[in-house]
């Protein structure tokens, strides 16, 4: 469960009355609910100004704890993006506080003929709602039922131990930081410490015969299927890592389950890593980077950057994309990111790849 309202609203409302509040509240809420809907999770409730929102149901996930802390960490950058807005042409500080729990709910419709909600009761409820009220302002807290499941997966602050209302013993309370190094199941097995890896001769002959014919020109794409915990990522792991033994550069990119909502996910984590981008990096830096890359290959590249810019989120306001259909967009970008990968040079044809 995901509580999420805005700091001090009964006061910004009253200085600003009825009809200024509710646009302001109105796109707020937009925000908040986009945040929950790209990472698969349920509005259930608006509270006035605020939402509850619920992952694990209706729609069932195993990583659902993941799904709600993404979701969180949108909404924060989303919201600073919107206050700073606010600040500026307004002159309000606003700010927006949230807090999350896993555990044990009776979920359902509950109501009567007139009116019927479907929604999540029980005591897991309530000490979500309460994570929210301790938050301070800008900042989303957790309990530590929702830190083990995410551990690892995000950074965290351990807070200590809370006196919560309605709750005998003392609660642990974690404040969520930002992501963290782990994107998957094989990246927190990593981190604990792998077995010996044996006993794959055969598959890695396979993916060695791969690189040298893509290396000799002959572009490669292998598929690595197999049932559940056979150890399809140790083998993908072990063949990258000596990749990289031999200077290899080799970039990334990983399916995430609640990535089905972010367009073209796995292609952007390949690129980034491209380009050298990083999560801290602001959209000045990220512009900077890609067209540093991009003209250093080719000046004729110049025409597309803005195509690039709003593809990576960091478009330039000074040099707006021009208005073009979706289809025209994505071959205008299809066709940049393959010249990159095949090393093409639009004035004298294609050139040799590099490794």
């Amino acid at each position: 469960m995901l509580f999420a309202d805005v700091k001090g609203s009964m006061e910004l409302a009253e200085r600003l009355g009825d009809e200024e509040w509710h646009q302001i509240l109105d796109r707020f809420l937009q925000i908040l609910a986009e945040g929950v809907h790209r990472f698969e999770g349920t509005v259930n409730q608006y509270t006035g100004d605020g939402i509850m929102a619920l992952f694990g149901a209706p729609i069932a996930h195993e990583d659902h704890a993941q799904r709600a802390c993404y979701a969180a960490l949108h909404i924060r950058d989303e919201v600073a993006e919107y206050a700073t807005e606010l600040k500026r042409e307004r002159g309000l500080t606003f700010s927006t506080r949230m807090g999350m729990h896993s555990g044990d709910v009776v979920v359902g419709k509950i109501g009567d003929d007139l009116r019927m909600d479907y929604t999540a009761q029980g005591q897991s409820v309530g000490l979500a709602q309460r994570m929210e009220s301790l938050a301070s302002p800008d900042t989303c807290y957790l309990t530590d039922a929702t830190a083990t499941l995410t551990a690892g997966y995000f950074e965290l602050e351990s807070l200590g131990d809370f006196r919560v209302k309605g709750v005998s013993d003392p609660v642990p309370v974690h404040r969520l930081v930002g992501s963290g190094a782990a994107t998957s199941r094989f990246d927190i097995s990593r981190a604990r410490g792998l077995t010996r890896f044996v006993g794959r001769e055969s598959d890695m002959a396979t993916l060695e015969n791969a690189i040298e014919k893509a290396q000799a020109g002959h572009g490669q794409v292998v598929g690595i299927v197999a049932e559940a915990g056979t150890g399809k990522s140790r083998l993908s792991f072990e063949f990258v890592e000596r990749l990289r033994a031999r200077g290899m550069t080799v970039n990334q990119g990983t399916g995430l389950a609640h990535g089905r909502n972010l367009p073209y996910l796995p292609m952007l984590q390949v690129f980034r890593g491209y380009y050298g981008i990083e999560e801290r990096d602001d959209d000045r830096t990220v512009r900077e980077k890609i067209a540093g890359r991009m003209l250093l290959l080719d000046e004729e590249f110049r025409e597309v950057l803005p195509v690039l810019f709003e593809f990576f989120g960091a478009p330039d306001p000074d040099q707006p994309m021009p208005r073009m259909d979706p289809d025209a967009k994505q071959r205008a970008l299809f066709s940049v990111l393959r010249r990159i990968v095949q090393g093409a040079d639009p004035r004298a044809g294609r050139r040799p790849a590099r490794s």
